[in-house]
């Protein structure tokens, strides 16, 4: 799946965390775990996707040279 540069830029997941954050306090100890752990889970997909992205563009950038050759 190609992600689209622009759309990958503005991707803010801020208002997502805020509010698993806010779900954390008023989850209590089962629920403020649960959304803790989801809030890992979302920083951690986000982490990859910018390593993805990274590596999308390497490969453009290798595929433009090959063509080229």
């Amino acid at each position: 799946m190609v992600i689209n540069p622009e759309l990958r830029d503005r991707m803010d997941l801020s208002i997502a965390l805020e509010t698993m954050e806010r779900l954390q306090q008023e989850g209590g100890d089962l629920g403020g775990i649960y959304w803790h752990k989801i809030s890992l889970l979302l920083k951690s997909a986000e982490t990859y996707r910018e390593r993805a992205a990274v590596a999308e563009d390497k490969l453009e950038q290798i595929a433009a040279v090959l063509r080229f050759q």
